[in-house]
């Protein structure tokens, strides 16, 4: 499980240690701990730190100049540690008021600590509990498989051995999936083949959305799966517009914690029983499948906002969408390809302005009587009447299964 800096503050040898600022970034989640003994190289300090360290000071070398204390905040904020632990003693016998407005502008959490309180202790309480999270994360792992990918006969028993972790099977929970957009193709384009560097750019797309999701939820069931994050989203005292604020939230500290990457998510229906959350998996994966179709990226969407495709994508035979796409779109297609025309991109954008001459003119920037010219000639060509609302249904269904061929053989 994450570990955050908050907490770092319910372990016993912290029972004196003080936040003295950043109290916003309380959620930051702590990897491991980091010990700066002397302070005379910012640089030397933020060169050896990988990000998520919570890093310990005593303030050695400072000799009183707060600024190098204050690029240093800001140097390990930029490079997302958890935050700075520092020893109030000989070296800095108080926290300036000037780095603490800092801290709280950068929402990065400064922590006082007593002189007399060991060193080792504090770090090895801290080591001790992050070793003991990351093994519950193993077991909630598991348990988050047997929900959604295995059978299991007595749901009392998973129920019971959620409740021994502090997770409540009993309310009523949706499945989102968080999907990292063309990741294979990011990997592509910047040359990262290195396993190291790439388990690290999934750490931090997991760690983004664990830091998200823990403001608003105490505990919450998740698991990682290849480039994507399953999350378990209880639904108590939050309707779906409150979720689709968070997921969306989620998203942009996505784009700015991983720059270059953007993901999508889908959500779905939400469900009493622990035995019909496969169910809203396969939902949310539906809705994955829609957005990839539609080219959607970047974007949040629940099952419940599909429309046709809903039935679509259920249709697991894809040669009864083909033969109803090429039967309404088929000879547009040919004559285009022989013509070098674009006339099933103009069908396409009529149809989607509601069959609106004036908006379709303006989008495609030629003049209305072009634009009547080109609709007969799709009519002659495609056998159909634009004006007829059955003919239109049909050809809006055809460019649906379109969106889905694409995805899979066009």
């Amino acid at each position: 499980m994450i570990v955050k800096c908050k907490d770092i503050l319910t372990l016993p040898v912290f029972k004196k240690m003080k936040v003295a600022a950043g109290v916003a970034g309380l959620h930051r989640p702590v990897r491991w701990v980091h010990m700066a003994e002397v302070i005379d190289d910012v640089r030397g300090i933020v060169d050896w730190v990988h990000g998520g360290e919570l890093l310990f000071i005593t303030g050695i070398g400072l000799k009183g100049n707060f600024q190098t204390l204050a690029e240093l905040i800001e140097k390990i904020s930029a490079k997302n540690l958890a935050g700075l632990v520092i020893f109030i003693g000989p070296y800095i016998s108080e926290i300036p008021v000037e780095i603490k407005v800092l801290a709280d502008k950068l929402k990065f959490p400064v922590f006082e600590l007593p002189w007399e309180v060991p060193l080792v202790d504090a770090t090895h309480s801290i080591c001790n509990y992050i070793i003991k999270q990351e093994k519950e994360q193993k077991l909630v792992n598991n348990l988050v498989e047997n929900i959604l990918f295995h059978d299991f006969d007595s749901p009392g028993a998973l129920i019971e051995h959620a409740a021994t972790y502090g997770y409540d099977l009993t309310k009523n929970y949706m499945i989102a999936i968080i999907d990292l957009d063309n990741f294979a193709f990011f990997l592509k384009q910047h040359n990262i083949k290195n396993e190291t560097k790439i388990i690290a750019i999934k750490t931090r797309f997991q760690e983004t959305i664990q830091q998200v999701l823990c403001k608003y939820f105490n505990k919450i069931l998740f698991m990682s799966a290849s480039d994507s994050v399953i999350v378990l989203i209880p639904l108590e005292g939050l309707d779906k517009e409150a979720i689709r604020k968070i997921l969306a939230e989620t998203g942009e500290d996505i784009k700015q914690n991983l720059k270059g990457l953007t993901a999508s998510i889908g959500v779905g229906s939400e469900y009493s029983k622990i035995t019909d959350l496969k169910q809203s998996f396969k939902e949310a994966e539906q809705v994955l499948k829609a957005l990839k179709c539609t080219r959607s990226f970047d974007s949040t969407s629940f099952y419940e906002d599909l429309g046709v495709y809903m039935l679509l994508l259920e249709i697991k035979d894809f040669g009864i969408l083909k033969k109803f796409y090429f039967r309404m779109l088929g000879n547009l297609i040919s004559h285009d390809r022989i013509n070098k025309s674009t006339l099933v991109k103009t069908l396409e954008l009529f149809l989607s302005e509601n069959s609106s001459a004036i908006k379709t003119a303006e989008r495609l920037f030629i003049h209305r009587n072009t634009l009547s010219y080109r609709l007969k000639k799709i009519e002659k060509i495609c056998n159909c009447n634009l004006e007829s609302a059955q003919d239109c249904f049909d050809l809006r269904m055809a460019f649906y299964i379109k969106n889905i061929l694409s995805e899979n053989f066009l």
